[in-house]
């Protein structure tokens, strides 16, 4: 009895664990997406002035570097 105890205690523990890890990897994983999005908002902000049509231009040119970069 003791040693089913043990063993039913043992895996709620690590099913607890799991649980705590994957909610704080979700966490964790939201606040990067949330400040990555305002770090690039900002940055389009501060470098388009022209919105998103600045933004848009920018992203055109940076492909277009990439795409000479290539050939």
């Amino acid at each position: 009895m003791v040693a089913v105890a043990v063993s039913v205690v043992v895996i709620v523990m690590m099913l607890a664990v799991a649980v705590v890890v994957m909610t704080m990897g979700l966490i964790v994983g939201v606040v990067v997406v949330v400040e990555v999005v305002i770090v690039g908002l900002v940055v389009g902000a501060t470098m388009g002035g022209g919105g998103a049509r600045g933004r848009r231009q920018r992203l055109l040119w940076w492909w277009r570097q990439g795409d000479y970069g290539d050939s």
